[in-house]
């Protein structure tokens, strides 16, 4: 057997893969044959079940891990409360009447509406004759919802009478003045340690419907609005939350859930994202600063419900209704690029679920009546008791995981190997020791051929040089 079948056959006989000696052994052609198609087969299959487990691999998909943990206190969630009125009657003037129709017009300039309050025959000059000094937030703070001791009835904390107003913090929304409580911007986030109702905060509001003054084409609701959520997240109220009607008692249950998403090539979520007016980056207040943005650059002011107050002037009501208006319009139908805000890759959100109770019942009619001065009917028309609580102490985590690592990778492919040839790691030492012995046989064989064609002189007894190579007589002088 010549050195080149010798090498293959010593291969074949000895090594893991299975079939390749019962080729090489076996006697007669028909069980060759058949060890053959057996190998091919095998080989085959092994090839493309390895090329879809590296296509799947790198489709990058991902799993959702949800888990369940129970803890012993939760950080309270901030709660923003709303009036569906913007402007209140008692504090208005009789030309304030005329600015309120304007600015209904004017602040209805984000995305959650199409409504329109005015047939466009607004004087804009006629109605606001001091229009370079005119304020928005002035006029709003000064005429808008406020949450004082007139409106905020009662406010506990844990069962307890410890909080006032003054635990609220102010911000402008499309609904005018509204309030968060543990904002965590001025005080340290309140936690709980007991779930249930009367174990977190309740208070008492009265909205005043006498003070209303929207009309059909803006909020015919009554009530509040209120939306609870991280401190991290700016409340856009105008998308999220759920509404309260005067005269119940509203239980809201809350859960704090966890997502932790994966950036890429997994998903499309980037660490690296930060904001400048926020300190978390979220897709809400990525999507305010990007309106902003752009409000800016075309308008050059800022309208009163975007961050920035220090950095940037307020827009009058003119330049909000005409080109924020229509900045904002544009983004909306892709005129100008849409703004690009993907999701975090670590948020806290609060699912709530609310339920409703009438107030007052009729035993405790005549004791509200000397609380509050106020019948039960008016008690049913304008207040509002909104109760907010965890419903278990448990934290719910969703975690991106990938679906197939680097590691399942490779056990997936030495599964292949093993299953439809039996192959192992074991198995590709033997096929670099083959490859190594084959190459150095083939270079051994070149070497030795090229020594055999080189000259080679040899001298007789004669005293002449005898060339073995083309039989040629040299003489020696």
């Amino acid at each position: 057997m010549s050195d080149k079948q010798s090498l293959e056959a010593e291969f074949a006989t000895n090594t893991t893969l299975h079939g390749l000696q019962y080729i090489v052994t076996s006697k007669r052609w028909i069980f060759k044959l058949l060890w053959v198609l057996v190998f091919l087969t095998g080989l085959g299959l092994c090839v493309w079940q390895i090329s879809l487990r590296f296509k799947e691999y790198r489709m990058f998909n991902v799993n959702t891990e949800i888990n369940l943990t129970f803890v012993n206190e939760l950080d309270f969630p901030a709660v923003t409360i709303c009036n569906f009125n913007r402007y209140r009657r008692s504090a208005l003037t009789d030309g304030d009447y005329e600015i309120i129709e304007y600015l209904w017009e004017a602040e209805e300039y984000d995305y959650f509406s199409d409504g329109s309050y005015s047939d466009g025959s607004f004087d804009y000059d006629k109605v606001f004759t001091d229009a370079g000094n005119f304020s928005t937030s002035e006029f709003t703070n000064r005429t808008g919802f406020l949450l004082n001791n007139d409106t905020l009835l009662t406010c506990k904390w844990k069962d307890k009478s410890g909080c006032t107003n003054v635990n609220f913090t102010h911000l402008y929304t499309s609904y005018g003045n509204c309030y968060t409580f543990n904002s965590g911007l001025y005080w340290d986030i309140l936690k709980v340690r007991q779930p249930g109702s009367g174990n977190a905060l309740q208070i008492m509001i009265d909205i005043q419907q006498d003070e209303y003054t929207e009309k059909p084409e803006g909020n015919l609701e009554a009530g509040l609005k209120v939306l609870v959520h991280s401190q991290d997240e700016p409340p856009l109220v105008e998308s999220k939350g759920f509404g309260v009607p005067p005269g119940v008692h509203a239980f809201v249950s809350t859960r704090k859930v966890k997502v932790e998403t994966l950036d890429q090539p997994y998903g499309h979520c980037d660490k690296s994202l930060k904001l400048q007016y926020y300190r978390v980056y979220t897709v809400s207040g990525c999507l305010l600063e990007c309106r902003l943005k752009n409000i800016v650059e075309h308008c050059g002011c800022r309208p009163i419900r975007y961050p920035g107050a220090n950095d940037h002037r307020e827009c009058t009501p003119k330049e909000t209704e005409g080109c924020a208006s229509d900045v904002l319009r544009k983004l909306k139908n892709g005129t100008l690029e849409e703004c690009d805000c993907p999701v975090p890759c670590a948020y806290t959100s609060f699912t709530t679920s609310v339920t409703y109770a009438s107030i007052p019942n009729l035993s405790v009619e005549d004791e509200l009546y000397e609380s509050y001065n106020d019948s039960s009917a008016e008690i049913s028309k304008n207040y509002i008791i909104l109760d907010v609580y965890f419903e278990e102490l448990n934290l719910q985590v969703y975690k991106q995981t990938p679906a197939m690592t680097s590691s399942a990778l490779l056990s997936d492919i030495g599964g292949q190997l093993g299953l439809f040839i039996g192959g192992s790691v074991i198995t590709l030492f033997e096929v670099g020791q083959y490859i190594f012995m084959k190459g150095h046989a083939v270079c051994c064989k070149g070497n030795k051929k090229r020594r055999n064609q080189q000259t080679t002189v040899a001298v007789d007894n004669k005293g002449s040089a005898y060339d073995e190579a083309d039989d040629v007589k040299l003489e020696v002088r």
